[in-house]
């Protein structure tokens, strides 16, 4: 039987009814996907941990977002994180249980992970990580929106590290297309990559 801790139990039962069983099914994925993982809250909302984080489900106004930590790591052979959008680790949208992934494929990828995590803790690989800087499509569309470039010329550097490597970790060229758009709205607006997260 997986451990589950309480407070993630609460989480879950204040949650609208849509979204309960839609959070219940993707815990039961990362448990069967990695008996033994450990349950925490982070961030406000359930994480998974194995050797580091693995990843997380949180429940928001009109959609489930779920995610794993190291998603550019993985592969993914059935593109079950290409809908991610944003930063946060519960980047991938879900809104009915036929928009949940299949079970088994959900597992299998939770599986990677956990092996992945067992092989170089994710601490390891984050504290390795190479300073980016801004790639030329990027600094062309900064020039072109003064905004923008005000926006990010402002802001720390850990907050223009995770515009940096959102843009990076795109997979495909319309992907990357689309995260170069929301940047120069967000900057324009002055707002760092996660504003949504912040206090």
């Amino acid at each position: 039987m997986p451990t589950c801790l309480p407070a993630v139990d609460a989480y879950i039962d204040r949650q609208p009814p849509f979204a309960q069983p839609l959070l219940l099914a993707l815990r039961s994925a990362f448990h069967e996907g990695c008996p033994g993982l450990h349950e925490a809250i982070k961030w406000g909302c359930p994480c998974f941990e194995h050797h580091g984080l693995l990843g997380g489900i949180a429940a928001f106004k009109a959609h489930v977002g779920w995610g794993l930590w190291r998603a550019e790591e993985l592969d993914d052979p059935h593109d079950l994180l290409g809908r991610a959008e944003g930063g946060s680790v519960m980047r991938v949208k879900v809104r009915t249980p036929e928009e949940l992934p299949e079970h088994h494929k959900l597992v299998a990828l939770v599986q990677q992970a956990a092996r992945l995590n067992e092989h170089q803790p994710a601490k390891a690989r984050r504290s390795t990580r190479t300073t980016l800087t801004a790639p030329n499509d990027l600094r062309a569309l900064l020039d072109a929106h003064p905004a923008a470039r005000v926006g990010f010329d402002a802001l720390a550097p850990s907050h223009q590290q995770e515009y940096l490597q959102w843009i990076e970790e795109a997979k495909r060229p319309q992907t990357r297309a689309a995260r170069l758009e929301k940047t120069v709205t967000l900057l324009a607006e002055g707002k760092t990559k996660n504003w949504k997260y912040g206090r």
